[in-house]
């Protein structure tokens, strides 16, 4: 993920990612979140991921908020974008041949929607005695 605006970022997320069904080969998909690949702050670490084969969706929850000012500043450098965790798909079978997994963010309210919230930047007025 990468930061396109001067103000900074704060950011608060979950995560739906949608599965093309016909890789599973008769097998049973799991999902896990690879330990140490994300570049987020230590409160915000996505820690809970299922999946979910009847809606075909691999579910990665957030964290509780940490608060406005205490959520990872997202980044503006391409070469450093913020990663939020890489996640490793295995089947216990060999995976359908000539299949793709074809994954995609779930922007609709079902089975999982993909929500990217964030801090808005807060402007202080000037005080004067």
């Amino acid at each position: 993920m990468i930061r396109t605006q001067p103000n900074l970022l704060n950011y608060v997320h979950w995560a739906g990612i949608l599965v093309n069904s016909q890789i599973y080969g008769g097998g049973v998909l799991t999902v896990q979140i690879i330990e140490g690949s994300s570049s987020l702050n230590s409160a915000q670490i996505p820690t809970s991921i299922v999946f979910a084969p009847c809606e075909g969706a691999i579910k990665l929850s957030a964290m509780l908020p940490p608060g406005c000012g205490s959520g990872t500043k997202i980044s503006q450098d391409p070469d450093h974008r913020t990663r939020i965790c890489r996640i490793r798909l295995s089947n216990s079978m060999p995976f359908a041949s000539c299949s793709s997994a074809n994954l995609s963010f779930c922007f609709t309210s079902t089975p999982f929607p993909t929500k990217l919230t964030y801090y808005p930047p807060i402007a202080i007025p000037f005080l004067s005695a």
